[in-house]
């Protein structure tokens, strides 16, 4: 009876099984390798794009430097001229209002029985104290009526009222306080209407 022996080839074929295996994990790896590698080449494109992208925005930027300082400059010193500009209109607005009322004042001040030594604005709440020598009691209290009936006064109170002794006289001297009721502007004049033109006959 012959007897064949198959040991031998089975553990060719284990070995070309295991060989076939350790070549296909090599060829995954492989394959997994160079994925890898075209992925990391890609995003290492998109990276250097995006840092030239930002490298040139950054020069826009810097090269916009000058100009915006200069804007900027520009907005503060318009900012700085409108603040002049408001005050000188104020102060003008305010030399007119004092000449105003100063004039109103002089005009109801009696000449022979008041005479007047100081007059303050106050610029918050438009109250303006006066004070000055009167011959007496009585002509305070007309000069308080003559500041009241102005169109530019009211609410005329006697702060205090002292005897004071001038050139051998019994004399009073007084203060008073009162409101100024509205700022004075200057009036323009009426515009006068066109002459009609006369219709041709």
């Amino acid at each position: 009876m012959i007897r064949i022996n198959l040991l031998p080839i089975r553990q060719l074929k284990k070995r070309i099984q295991c060989r076939n295996e350790i070549i296909a994990f090599i060829a995954v790896i492989c394959i997994v390798l160079v994925g890898i590698g075209a992925w990391g080449f890609l995003i290492s494109n998109q990276i250097k794009k995006l840092n030239g992208t930002i490298t040139s925005l950054t020069q826009k930027r810097d090269s916009f430097k000058p100009t915006i300082v200069l804007m900027e400059q520009i907005k503060k010193d318009k900012q700085a001229l409108e603040t002049k500009l408001e005050a000188i209109k104020k102060l003008k607005n305010g030399a007119q209002v004092m000449v105003r009322l100063l004039d109103d004042i002089a005009g109801k001040t009696p000449v022979n029985t008041i005479w007047l030594e100081s007059l303050a604005l106050a610029p918050n709440d438009n109250n303006m104290r006066l004070s000055g020598i009167a011959l007496d009691n009585a002509a305070i209290a007309q000069y308080m009526n003559e500041l009241n009936s102005s169109k530019y006064f009211k609410n005329t109170e006697l702060e205090f009222s002292n005897e004071r002794l001038i050139s051998g006289k019994k004399l009073k001297a007084f203060s008073l306080k009162f409101s100024v009721t509205s700022l004075i502007k200057e009036e323009k004049p009426a515009v006068q209407p066109p002459d009609k033109k006369e219709k041709k006959k």
